[in-house]
């Protein structure tokens, strides 16, 4: 079966993200949106991530997890640690998140 799906693209450029109009602190930015995100009623969770670490096998292993809150620069969230994903991450402590908050348009990566 073949569809187009070239047209169900929409524009998430509304507003230009100008450097020298950023806050010095990213993670200000991020607050920013986030409420922004979370004031639409539509979102049912707005703090849905993708957490994406690297796998023993080298590649890339992503999972949507939920944040639980933001501390000292640090994003909190509840993982199966028991898992490969979590144990990976449980030795490294290093991963990407990625928020898509469409309802505003935006997206934002840690």
């Amino acid at each position: 079966m073949q569809r187009d799906l070239q047209n169900l693209r929409k524009n998430y450029s509304i507003g230009a993200l100008v450097e020298d109009n950023l806050p010095q602190d990213p993670y200000d930015l991020f607050e920013e949106w986030f409420n922004e995100a979370k004031s639409h009623m539509s979102v049912d969770e707005v703090n849905a991530m993708s957490l994406t670490t690297l796998g023993v096998d080298g590649y890339p292993k992503s999972r949507i997890v939920l944040l639980k809150e933001v501390e000292n620069g640090c994003f909190i969230f509840y993982s199966n640690y028991g898992s490969e994903k979590g144990e990976i991450y449980g030795t490294t402590f290093q991963g990407f998140n990625t928020f898509f908050l469409a309802c505003i348009r935006k997206t934002d990566h840690y």
